[in-house]
């Protein structure tokens, strides 16, 4: 039977133990010999321990553990918590080690407060940037409202704020190729704006009501906007110009979303309604009608399914439930119902690869993660307090939940067993939002931000805007 190639590397970096006629040394002149993709792919079936001995062996070893594709291979194998498939984000092989082993333990090394605020969208309202190097917050500065302000992640240090904007109601957007800021608000008129500088690029011009939605084209081309004059429209991002207005809804348009490959767009609406549109003809497909007031709408990331969230209108003043349904893109044809009973104030989140939805809350205080194909439900927290939070890991193997908005701490559980890993304690009077970055190196509570990588020092001081 053939040594593994570390118990090689284990024996033949021992000097006392090899000599001359030991068999072994054979066979390390033998894997020298090799090529160096050879021995690259050798090395992957390595752990991250192990390599970390099997480099001394000699120095073409210790070049070639060098490689930063062994190590990629190598942490996307073993800490898919912490791998980012981003090319962007690039991070130390000796930081990944280290924020793997801080996430395990519950060690923060950071607690960062990068400003934030109070409104009708949440307390410390934070928006990441797809490349998850800069955030978004809302800050309060008079009564006329809140002025967004752009924060660097690394640093904590606001970049800019968004001048000559501030608005009592504020929607904001982070273009996929991190060049455009998009804002939308009560003014009927959404604005773009340049991510690097924050300068004023250009109005979208058209709408005749509040805006309710805006959402870029995963290619960043398009942006498409909802608003309650019943109309949506789609605008070219770096001229706009208004390619299609989606008119057909009898009431205000609640929500939209673009498909993965950016040919179709669905609306919600409050009357009671879902339509599915092709980009590039402006055309409706299929039309689907609900019992209910439609509040949200999204379709799955591989684009197959469309999920939609109804609400009783609230000027009933009725206990009645909701329902988040599940339908096929293609069709319009529905698929299944997740759970029944639903809160007024009901949730839904869609894990990064499409395998789960998460639903929050029923009128039992629950939380249920459900297969999204066959409508199984897997886990349920239950006996949870007031409104709760969930976030997926980019890699769709963790789930955080805040239980509960006074809770004051975040529970980590691993998705595929359920098993629950930790609680990392939160100082804060109300939570309203969570996330991960994008590396999920980082988690963001409101408007504070726990650094799982190494850091000189523990906790920084307060950067409020």
């Amino acid at each position: 039977m053939m040594p593994s190639p570390f118990s090689l590397a284990k024996i033949l970096s021992t000097t006392n133990q090899a000599n001359l006629h030991h068999p072994l040394m054979y066979a390390k002149g033998s894997l020298d010999s090799l090529p160096n993709e050879l021995l690259l792919h050798i090395f992957s079936f390595l752990s991250v321990k192990d390599s970390s001995v099997a480099h001394r062996v000699n120095t073409k070893w210790y070049q070639l553990f060098s490689e930063k594709m062994h190590w990629r291979h190598l942490f996307k194998q073993n800490f898919p918590h912490l791998y980012s498939l981003s090319e962007k984000l690039e991070i130390h092989p000796k930081d990944q080690l280290a924020a793997q082993a801080n996430i395990k333990a519950g060690r923060v090394q950071r607690i960062l407060h990068i400003g934030g605020a109070r409104n009708d969208l949440g307390s410390g309202y934070l928006l990441c940037s797809a490349d998850g190097q800069l955030v978004a917050t809302l800050n309060y500065f008079d009564s006329f409202g809140f002025k967004p302000c752009i924060w660097e992640v690394k640093a904590g240090k606001l970049l800019y704020t968004l001048e000559n904007f501030q608005k009592k109601k504020v929607l904001m957007a982070f273009s996929p190729n991190n060049e455009w800021i998009a804002t939308g608000s009560d003014d009927h008129t959404p604005f773009i704006w340049n991510i690097k500088t924050g300068e004023f690029l250009r109005a979208l011009k058209g709408h005749k009501q509040d805006i309710t939605t805006l959402v870029f084209s995963s290619n960043s081309q398009l942006i498409a906007t909802s608003s309650a004059d019943h109309a949506a429209r789609i605008w070219r991002v770096e001229t706009g110009e208004c390619l299609h207005t989606l008119q057909g809804h009898l009431l205000s348009v609640t929500s939209l979303a673009f498909s993965p490959d950016d040919k179709l767009i669905v609306t919600a609406s409050d009357d009671h309604t879902v339509r599915l549109w092709e980009i590039e003809s402006g055309k409706c497909i299929w039309e689907l009608e609900e019992l209910q007031p439609v509040v949200r709408v999204a379709f799955s990331p591989n684009g197959r399914w469309i999920v939609t969230n109804t609400a009783p209108p609230t000027y009933l003043q009725m206990e009645a439930d909701g329902f988040i349904k599940l339908w096929n893109a293609r069709t319009g044809a529905y698929k299944h119902t997740f759970g029944k009973n639903l809160a007024q104030n009901a949730n839904f989140l869609f894990s990064p690869d499409g395998k789960w939805l998460v639903v929050s809350e029923y009128d039992d205080h629950s939380i249920c993660l459900w297969e999204v194909e066959t409508g199984k439900c897997m886990h349920t927290w239950a006996g949870l307090i007031g409104n709760s939070h969930v976030a997926f890991s980019p890699d769709s193997n963790l789930i955080a939940i805040a239980i509960g908005v006074y809770d004051k701490s975040i529970h980590f559980w691993e998705i595929e067993t359920g098993t629950y890993l930790y609680t990392l304690p939160i100082d804060v009077f109300y939570c309203a939002s969570i996330k991960f970055s994008p590396n999920a190196g980082h988690f963001f509570v409101n408007n504070q931000m726990f650094d799982f990588f190494p850091q000189e020092k523990a906790i920084l001081p307060s950067n409020r805007g």
